[in-house]
């Protein structure tokens, strides 16, 4: 019997990673005092209070990381291992500052002690960091990845290596966001605050390469793109630190210009981004054309004949397997900006 995955929280508000876990007995008065023994070497003291022994979760008592200047402010740090009887551990650790901003380490792994060596490895300066004014928070992750394609991005190496899962910048009423999913792409979100709109083009993040996919706005007004770093750890979470770190430089200079300014600097960047995202059309009909010249010079009614009808279909579902984001359109032409500026109040009268 499964028992519900819904979303749970610890009695101090933490917010619980949730997994799909069998019920199973209560931790023991021996298995805690075993789990929590390498944990008390380091300075950590368990919450029992917060923590929930029928679901096998301990939670532990936050810890003040004081703030180091030209690294990282003052963050709070609180842990979170979760005990399953017939599936790996889990330990997570959240660094957490005043204003909300949050970033975490999950661990997976059968053994408490190497869980918690894994996650001090990653120093708070790692996850919390400064550039020209703007916080970036980055989570990462440890032990055995969700999904196929994530497995085979670490391939054989040390599954203990950081992965970089998630990260988050805010600058100024702009919030960038870039999270990991069952894919090799991430997710890019890019959000506004609250009774402001967010007007931009579909290429204010393609013009810093082609790891990044145009953006698009869904219902909500949310811009939404995809990100394709390098394959394979550690590779990955290195050129992916980069592109995040290009990605926050990018907007705090563009933001603090004109639309305008954008089209000018950018120009050619955007012709490069306009004709990438014909290149699958121009696919399309260069493999149709190809398809009826050699249709038109083969008898008829042959087998090859007729297995030729379906290549243009087994081409489009391919390169749809290559890469998600591709899509079959006539990308709009790079024209100057008209808008005086990025962010709009929303008239709500």
């Amino acid at each position: 019997m499964v028992a519900s995955a819904s979303p749970t929280k610890s009695r101090r508000g933490q917010p619980v990673p949730t997994r799909r876990t069998t019920k199973t007995s209560p931790l023991s008065h021996h298995e805690v005092m075993a789990l929590v023994a390498p944990f008390s070497r380091r300075g950590y003291a368990v919450d029992m209070e917060a923590s929930d022994r029928n679901h096998r979760r301990l939670d532990f008592q936050p810890i003040e990381v004081a703030a180091r200047p030209g690294t990282h402010p003052a963050l709070r740090s609180v842990l979170c291992l979760e005990v399953p009887l017939r599936q790996p551990a889990r330990l997570t650790r959240h660094l957490e500052m005043d204003n909300g901003l949050t970033a975490s380490v999950i661990a997976e792994g059968r053994d408490p002690e190497a869980l918690i060596d894994a996650v001090e490895q990653i120093a708070p300066g790692r996850q919390f960091y400064s550039t020209q004014g703007v916080l970036v928070a980055r989570s990462y992750r440890l032990g055995a990845p969700v999904g196929d394609a994530a497995r085979r991005a670490v391939g054989r190496n040390d599954p203990m290596v950081p992965r970089l899962a998630r990260a988050e910048a805010h600058i100024g009423s702009v919030t960038l966001q870039i999270a990991e999913d069952d894919a090799r792409l991430l997710d890019v979100t890019l959000t506004v605050d609250e009774g402001h709109r967010l007007d931009i083009p579909e290429d204010l993040l393609g013009v810093l390469g082609w790891p990044w996919r145009p953006l698009r706005q869904d219902d909500k007004g949310i811009w939404r793109g995809r990100l394709k770093p390098a394959a394979r750890e550690p590779r990955r979470t290195v050129h992916l630190e980069q592109l995040i770190d290009a990605a926050v430089a990018h907007l705090i200079e563009t933001l603090a210009s004109t639309p305008a300014e954008f089209h000018l600097r950018h120009s050619q960047a955007r012709w490069r981004v306009a004709f990438g995202r014909l290149l699958p059309l121009l696919g399309t009909v260069i493999l149709s054309i190809a398809f009826v010249v050699i249709a038109l010079a083969l008898p008829k009614l042959t087998y090859i004949h007729i297995l030729l009808q379906y290549v243009p279909i087994v081409g489009i579902v391919a390169l749809s397997m290559m890469d998600k984001s591709l899509r079959l359109e006539i990308p709009p032409l790079p024209q100057p900006l008209q808008q005086p500026q990025w962010c709009a109040l929303v008239d709500t009268s």
